[in-house]
C-alpha cells in the first residue's frame, strides 16, 4: 500500500477554507480580488512558513449543468453555495503557527480578509493529506 503521501513519509497536513464572499460585493470582484491582491499579498509570508501548496477553486466559474455531470450522483440541490474553496498544504505546523504570530500576519492578512470575504460565515477543516493519483500515476 502507498504510504500516505505518495511514497514521501512526512505528513502534510492541509487548512481548508470554504469562504463566502462579502454580501455587497460582486463574484468577479470577489475572485479578482482572492487572485490578484490577496494571494500576492500572503504568498510570500506562507511559503516562508511551510506552505508547499495552495490551491484556490473558484466556485461560481463552473455552470451548474456541468458541475451536476461531473458530481454525479449529487444532485445539484446538494451542492454547497461557498463562493470559493481555498487548500493550504502544510509541511511544518509548528512553523505555520508560528507565521499567525509574526506582526506582517496579524497587521495585513488578518484584517485584509474583511476587504472580500464574509468571515462570519466562513467554515475551515483541518486534516491530514492522504495522496493516492498525482499526475494521472497511482501512488
Amino acid at each position: 500500500m502507498a504510504s500516505q503521501n505518495g511514497g514521501n513519509s512526512q505528513k502534510l497536513l492541509v487548512l481548508t477554507t470554504f469562504a463566502y464572499r462579502k454580501p455587497d460585493m460582486p463574484a468577479e470582484d470577489y475572485h479578482r480580488y482572492i487572485s490578484e491582491i490577496f494571494v500576492p499579498l500572503s504568498s510570500d509570508i506562507m511559503a516562508r512558513h511551510g506552505c508547499v501548496r495552495r490551491f484556490i477553486a473558484h466556485n461560481h466559474a463552473v455552470p451548474r449543468e456541468l458541475a451536476a455531470t461531473i458530481a454525479d450522483p449529487y444532485p445539484v440541490e446538494d451542492f454547497l453555495d461557498y463562493d470559493a474553496v481555498i487548500t493550504t498544504v502544510v509541511s511544518d505546523a509548528e512553523k505555520f503557527k508560528r507565521m499567525k504570530q509574526e506582526p506582517y500576519w496579524k497587521e495585513k492578512i488578518i484584517p485584509d480578509w474583511k476587504n472580500f470575504t464574509d468571515t462570519s460565515r466562513n467554515r475551515v477543516t483541518v486534516g491530514w493529506l492522504e495522496e493516492r493519483i498525482r499526475d494521472g500515476v497511482i501512488l
